[in-house]
């Protein structure tokens, strides 16, 4: 199989399973995340001449954590009457880009392994992971696909200046769209000093300056902009969810475990074993460079805590560079078959069976082959089957229809239902508001770590005096005037239904949305 047929090949098996999951999505409406609609709302907001703010009556507010991804979001909605589809799509090409990409970067670091590193981008190609977070709405694809790019820059530049700067600005642009990944240009600047001081290069300062040079070139302008505006080192979700001590590393550690076992799920039993045979060449230094990277973002993850949503969102872009070794490995176990398969029917049985042992991955059973999932929770018991994105976007649609301009709503999640009312919302949970984010931990909340989810404050939101307050954030078959224990974990939501002063001053107002579909608020009396 010559190179130009493995490029076709690897573009056709992907382009197949992406058209196969957006055309069941179609049938099963959407995958788009909550938190993806904070984007958007941002987005609509500047167009409209507010800035970057979350409420238009409210100080600059950096309720997002990518700066780039939030210009796609401004594009999205200046030109698209529906933004999410343009977003789904955008994400399903640039993860087809990433495997391209992923497959070269591999051929830059094992040259000889050209059907190998077409096997290793499969196998990143059929993880439930990647599928789910190439439609997910968020910055995921984009980044994972931009920072392949950035390293295959990497490994390809000359020992030119102009070389060099190019790749501290890409690493530069690569902030932008996740700002921990500054970690990643320290991490490629030393190991690149590292090189040149061995290799005894003549000109290594000048090249190690315009490396820095080139990604000042870019951070610094970005930054002091960043700090003038929003007056404020980092976005504001870093201060609500960073501080929680020990509780936040074994949330972290818990997060690594849970979500990497779902990368693959049962295929780690095929995987780990066949990866577990290579031995690093020590001249391969940039397979140890792959390596290194992917435990240093590892280790950043478990570090601040993990994250709060499903199918390893944190995990996924640095998939790639753990399987560096793939490639070598996959050649050395079939020494231990040989003769008894061909070579090439041995490389692809790897990835189809792995693809068979994930069939069971709530990925493909609920996106693609299970009926539709129900819109409304029976029992107080929201854990299963429920359509979370509709209800949110129902729920928004409605406020938007019962409710006055300028009018205020104490509610969590934030994303779908601010984006659809347009009402200024009170989020309960500190990412979205400043006050509560800069609020200490409180340990009663964290020993049951929920990344994001920990912070709150009742009587702040009280003394707000929000026309609505939303305490049950999914839709009834019933009306529902009581939280559930599930919501009660909330510290917001606890404070709220333990303050005499709510009752007193709120009123139960479920909304009936249709023939046994019920919104359950509360709304201020008078």
């Amino acid at each position: 199989m010559n190179s130009k047929s493995k490029y076709i090949l690897v573009i056709c098996f992907g382009a197949v399973v992406l058209a196969a999951i957006v055309i069941r999505l179609c049938i099963n409406q959407t995958t788009f995340v909550d938190d993806s609609y904070i984007f958007l709302r941002f987005a609509k907001n500047a167009l409209e001449g507010y800035g970057f703010r979350w409420n238009i009556n409210e100080p600059p507010l950096e309720g997002y954590t990518s700066f780039l991804y939030l210009l796609v979001n401004i594009f999205a909605v200046k030109f698209f009457s529906y933004p999410e589809m343009f977003l789904q799509i955008f994400g399903i090409i640039t993860s087809l880009v990433t495997i391209v990409l992923i497959y070269l970067l591999y051929n830059e670091v094992s040259p000889l392994l050209k059907t190998e590193n077409l096997v290793t981008s499969i196998l990143v190609l059929i993880s439930p992971c990647f599928i789910y977070w190439s439609l997910a709405g968020m910055e995921t694809s984009f980044y994972m696909m931009f920072l392949i790019f950035s390293l295959l820059f990497y490994f390809r530049k000359s020992n030119t200046p102009l070389s060099f700067i190019a790749s501290g600005a890409l690493f530069a642009v690569l902030y932008l769209i996740r700002p921990e990944s500054i970690l990643f240009f320290i991490y490629a600047f030393l190991f690149t000093a590292y090189r040149l001081f061995t290799e005894k290069h003549q000109r290594k300062w000048l090249l190690l300056i315009c490396m820095v040079f080139g990604f000042q070139l870019i951070f610094a302008p970005y930054f002091i902009w960043h700090l003038k505006y929003f007056g404020v080192l980092f976005p504001n979700s870093y201060y609500a969810k960073v501080g929680g001590g020990i509780y936040q590393i074994k949330g972290g550690l818990s997060y690594f475990y849970i979500h990497g076992v779902k990368i693959f799920n049962r295929g780690w039993y095929l995987i780990i074993p066949i990866l577990a045979l290579s031995i690093f060449e020590i001249k391969n230094h940039k397979q140890l460079f792959l390596l290194g990277l992917a435990l240093l973002s590892i280790l950043i993850t478990i570090i601040n805590g993990g994250d709060h949503f499903d199918y390893a969102r944190f995990l996924i872009p640095i998939l790639p560079l753990f399987l560096a070794a793939f490639p070598i490995s996959l050649k050395k176990a079939y020494s231990f078959i040989k003769n008894r398969i061909s070579y090439m029917g041995y490389c692809f049985c790897v990835p189809a069976i792995v693809l068979i042992l994930n069939l069971k991955n709530p990925v493909y059973t609920e996106f693609i082959f299970k009926p539709k999932k129900p819109l409304v929770v029976e029992n107080d018991n929201p854990d299963q089957g429920y359509k979370w994105e509709v209800g949110f976007i129902k729920m928004g649609k409605v406020l938007k229809h019962i409710s006055k301009p300028g009018d205020t709503i104490a509610l969590m999640p934030a994303g779908a239902i601010g984006y659809f009312s347009g009402l200024n919302i009170l989020d309960m949970e500190g990412i979205l508001n400043s006050d509560i984010a800069n609020e200490p931990f409180v340990e009663k909340y964290i020993k049951n770590w929920r990344p994001g989810h920990n912070k709150g404050d009742g009587y702040y939101i009280l003394q707000h005096k929000p026309e609505y307050i939303q305490l049950v954030d999914y839709l009834t078959s019933a009306p529902q005037s009581e939280p559930g224990p599930q919501s009660l974990v909330f510290k917001s939501v606890f404070e709220i239904w333990n303050s005499p002063d709510f009752h007193s001053e709120y009123e139960f107002y479920p909304v009936k949305i249709s023939e046994g579909i019920y919104y359950n608020l509360y709304r201020r009396k008078n």
